[in-house]
């Protein structure tokens, strides 16, 4: 199916010439997705394809985009930095065109005083954490890592991450809001509707957040968000990260006001035992079972490869046979990876003393051969900034999913 000339024209009229395509090899670039082989015929690979592809650069240009496919009867999908197959046309036959929210990029505040940012939909994790940590911030970044929208998982899709525990899951970390809603009207929510900034996402009434996504978010069914402001949570590590290591080792020295472990239990009674303690006593700064997505016969053996830049793929299975390995995978089979951030010295004292009388309650332990320099500087880096996610998928084309922290332990 292809676009008309006139509504081909009509919406390049919208963003000009170079930031429309409707080539049949560009749009199927956009429909090759993620687990589309999940939900399409005969486990096709590619989603429903475009008319067409646009890259609008304002609001402004998305509202008149929407206005003219409302003119046209052509569906539209927005889409950001993109995660699952959630982001592409979803029905075959369908006129249906791709926006992509590229150009959308920057960082338009950072409210120190008041703890938010407001972004546009493709500012990544990893730039946002780097401008908002120079002032003493943090944000929630979702377990797909680091190159991630946090404007999309505040608003489209899910929204918990490794730091939920503590910092908050995104649904709740959205403040005020804009809108292109289906019909091409702009919608600012809250404190932004009343012309009072970007502070507060509720006002009197229903709660629009609670509409424009629920529980899970409509993924790109309801409109396009142009602009949120997101809640930001205290960082108390430095303000730039020293990254030390290479390709693809990188790790970072460990404040002193921070503990990294990765921590074990006899039971999974215990396992979530001890989950709801840390939970109660407000001490999880991040918490994830990261080092077990590949599955647990075979992560351990990954990150232990992972580690040393003279290894490569191939040796995988030689090192997954090593006795030394083989306990590693034992020891860790209901295991997860924990951040505690103190805000002085004393209190990160206090905060481990709480760990261990947490592991005490539990039969839990701290697995030694983890809490060394070299994995914890390489788990704290990891677990901080999430910019090392693509490698779940390096050998198995996957990833097993565990613990997807929403909110509160119930």
């Amino acid at each position: 199916m292809r676009l008309s000339l006139e509504a081909y024209r009509a919406l390049e009229d919208c963003v000009g010439q170079e930031y429309i395509s409707d080539d049949p090899a560009l749009c199927d670039s956009y429909a090759f997705q993620y687990l589309a082989e999940t939900a399409r015929p005969a486990r096709s690979h590619f989603m429903p394809r475009p008319v067409a592809v646009l890259m609008p650069g304002t609001s402004v240009e998305v509202q008149a985009i929407v206005r003219t496919c409302n003119r046209y009867k052509i569906k539209v999908k927005p889409y950001s930095t993109g995660w699952y197959f959630f982001g592409a046309p979803q029905k075959e036959g369908d006129e249906t065109v791709q926006l992509d929210l590229r150009r959308m990029d920057k960082i338009l505040d950072i409210d120190e005083k008041n703890m938010f940012a407001v972004v546009e939909p493709y500012v990544i994790c990893a730039n946002l954490q780097a401008e908002v940590m120079k002032v003493g911030l943090n944000l929630n970044i979702i377990g797909a890592g680091a190159s991630t929208s946090p404007l999309a998982s505040a608003t489209s899709y899910l929204g918990s991450g490794p730091g939920t525990l503590w910092m908050g899951h995104n649904s709740d970390n959205l403040l005020a809001l804009e809108w292109v809603m289906p019909t091409g009207e702009v919608l600012r929510t809250g404190s932004l509707g009343s012309g009072a900034g970007w502070f507060c996402g509720e006002g009197i009434g229903p709660s629009l957040r609670g509409l424009c996504r629920g529980a899970r978010g409509a993924r790109g069914g309801m409109g396009v968000y142009t602009k949120a402001a997101l809640k930001l949570v205290p960082w108390n590590g430095p303000p730039h990260l020293s990254i030390q290591g290479t390709i693809p080792a990188y790790a970072s020295p460990v404040p002193d006001n921070f503990r990294v472990y990765t921590i074990a239990f006899p039971s999974w009674p215990a396992y979530a035992e001890a989950h709801y303690k840390i939970y109660d006593n407000e001490i999880g700064y991040i918490a994830h079972r990261q080092f077990n997505m590949m599955g647990a016969d075979l992560a351990l053996a990954f990150w232990t490869l992972y580690m040393d830049p003279a290894k490569t793929l191939s040796d995988i299975e030689e090192i997954s046979k090593r006795p030394e390995v083989q306990d590693l995978i034992e020891e860790t089979r209901r295991s997860f990876q924990i951040v505690l951030a103190g805000r002085s010295l004393r209190d990160i004292d206090f905060q481990e003393k709480v760990l261990n009388q947490i592991l005490v309650d539990t039969g839990g332990w701290k697995v030694s051969r983890m809490t060394g320099k070299e994995w914890a500087e390489f788990t704290f880096l990891y677990m901080i900034r999430w910019g090392h996610k693509a490698l779940n998928f390096a050998w198995a084309g996957g990833y097993l999913g565990s613990w997807s922290q929403k909110g509160p332990p119930d």
